[in-house]
């Protein structure tokens, strides 16, 4: 419970937590879950804290027999992100591998950063 005396500005932050909770290199296979989670948040950061539409995602459903994780779902993740960062104004992040380049495996590192970028846009 929160009482408030007078008029006052209060934010709440409800952090993702992830299923896959720490992808490791070398030992985390990245799958369409992975990838599905990180959509999700981001769109609602998007539209519940920045104020933009929800983002147009290339392949809007994936999954693990179906749409295999690809670069290009990396870089529209990177992308809606950074929309919400610049929103806020807030710089958008900086990672590790700047480009994804299609047919390279796709790291935990890619994700990891993601995950990170989104807790420090809440």
């Amino acid at each position: 419970m929160v009482t408030m005396t007078a008029a006052q500005s209060v934010k709440a932050t409800f952090s993702k937590v992830f299923t896959n909770s720490k992808l490791t290199a070398g030992t985390s296979i990245i799958s369409a879950a992975d990838v599905a989670e990180l959509r999700s948040a981001i769109d609602t950061l998007r539209t519940q804290n920045s104020g933009l539409a929800s983002f147009a995602f290339t392949d809007p459903t994936i999954s693990e027999n179906v749409i295999p994780v690809k670069a290009v779902h990396i870089t529209e993740l990177r992308a809606a992100l950074n929309d919400a960062y610049v929103q806020a104004g807030l710089v958008p992040p900086i990672y590790t591998t700047p480009v994804i380049i299609p047919g390279v495996t796709i790291r935990a590192a890619d994700l990891n950063e993601l995950r990170d970028a989104l807790w420090g846009a809440e």
